[in-house]
C-alpha cells in the first residue's frame, strides 16, 4: 500500500481546511514519476498516472476537510489494445480524465501521441480515433493534458506549441467530438514562452482550467489559467487564477478540480519527481481565489 501522510513541516501549517497543503510522495524509483491526476466530485477519491505507463487509484484522506494523506496501491502497468503491457516507446502517459459514474478512464500519451479509454472491471484499453497527422506534435511534446466536458467531448493540447519558444506563441486546443468521433481545433490559447502546459480539467463551473509550469534554472513555478470556451474558436487569453511562488512546490503536473461544501473550488496537483531521488514528489491541494460556486444542477 502506498501511503503519503502529512509529516512535520511538510504540510503548510494552518487550521483552515482551505489553506494550501503539500504532502510528500515517497520516492518509488520506476513506480514514481506521477504525471496526471483526476479527483472525484467530493474530493475523496483519485486516479493517477505516471509517465512510465502506470496507473493507480485510491483515497484522499481528510481531517476536517483538510487534505491529510493518501492511500493507494502501487501503480500498475497500463495495457495495450491487445492486452499486452505498453512498451517503453509508447508508455509516456500524461493526461487523465475519469468518468466517476461509469469508472471509465481516458488517458493521453506523449511520444506516440494518442488517446485511449480504459474500461472497468479489468481496465482493458479501448481505441479512440487517431488524430489527423497535421495535429501531431513533435517527440516528447505530445498530449500533455486531457480534460472532458459535461457532454463527453475530450480536449487535449501539446506541452508546448510546435513553433517552440517564441515571445508569444499559441496552443492549439484539440477536441474529439463525443458524437461524431471527429477531431477538430476547438480554439487556440495564448502561450507565454516561459510556460509549458502540464495539466487540465473542467471545473464544476464549466470553465476550462489549464495548469502550466516554468523552470528557472534551479526551481519550478506553476500557474493555473481559466478559459471560457463558449467564447468561440478565436484566440483566448484566459484569466490567471493562481500562481505559486518560485520553488514553493516541485514540478507540478496533472490537475483535478472539485467543489467543497462551501462552494470553493479546490485544485489537486501532483509533482513529478522524474524518477530521481533528489527531486520532490508531492501531492498538492490549493483553494483557488474565486467566488464560491453555486451548486450545479
Amino acid at each position: 500500500m502506498l501511503a503519503a501522510l502529512a509529516a512535520a513541516g511538510m504540510a503548510v501549517a494552518a487550521a483552515d481546511s482551505g489553506d494550501p497543503v503539500a504532502l510528500p510522495l515517497p520516492y518509488a524509483g520506476p513506480l514514481g514519476g506521477w504525471s496526471g491526476i483526476d479527483v472525484s466530485p467530493d474530493g475523496r477519491r483519485f486516479v493517477a498516472v505516471t509517465d512510465a505507463g502506470r496507473s493507480t487509484s485510491g483515497r484522499l484522506l481528510r481531517e476536517g476537510g483538510r487534505l491529510a494523506g493518501i492511500e493507494a496501491p502501487p501503480p500498475r502497468r497500463l495495457g495495450g489494445l491487445r492486452g499486452q503491457p505498453t512498451d517503453r516507446e509508447a508508455d509516456d502517459s500524461e493526461g487523465i480524465d475519469v468518468d466517476w459514474e461509469t469508472g471509465d478512464v481516458w488517458i493521453s500519451f506523449e511520444g506516440f501521441a494518442r488517446l485511449r479509454r480504459y474500461a472497468p472491471p479489468d481496465m482493458a484499453a479501448h481505441w479512440l480515433p487517431d488524430l489527423p497527422r497535421g495535429f501531431l506534435p513533435g517527440h516528447n511534446r505530445g498530449f500533455e493534458a486531457l480534460a472532458r466536458d459535461a457532454a463527453g467531448n475530450a480536449y487535449t493540447l501539446p506541452e508546448q506549441p510546435a513553433s517552440g519558444y517564441g515571445p508569444m506563441t499559441v496552443y492549439p486546443l484539440y477536441r474529439l467530438d463525443a458524437r461524431s468521433g471527429e477531431w477538430e481545433v476547438a480554439t487556440r490559447l495564448t502561450h507565454d514562452r516561459d510556460w509549458l502546459a502540464t495539466g487540465a480539467d473542467f471545473g464544476p463551473d464549466g470553465a476550462f482550467y489549464l495548469l502550466e509550469r516554468r523552470f528557472l534554472g534551479v526551481a519550478f513555478a506553476s500557474r493555473i489559467r481559466r478559459f471560457d470556451l463558449r467564447a468561440g474558436a478565436g484566440l483566448l487569453d484566459g484569466e490567471e487564477v493562481w500562481r505559486s511562488p518560485l520553488g514553493r512546490y516541485g514540478n507540478l503536473e496533472g490537475l483535478g478540480l472539485w467543489r467543497d461544501a462551501e462552494g470553493h473550488l479546490r485544485a489537486v496537483m501532483v509533482a513529478d519527481d522524474n524518477h530521481r531521488a533528489w527531486q520532490r514528489g508531492q501531492i498538492v491541494e490549493v483553494t483557488l481565489p474565486l467566488a464560491p460556486l453555486q451548486a450545479q444542477r
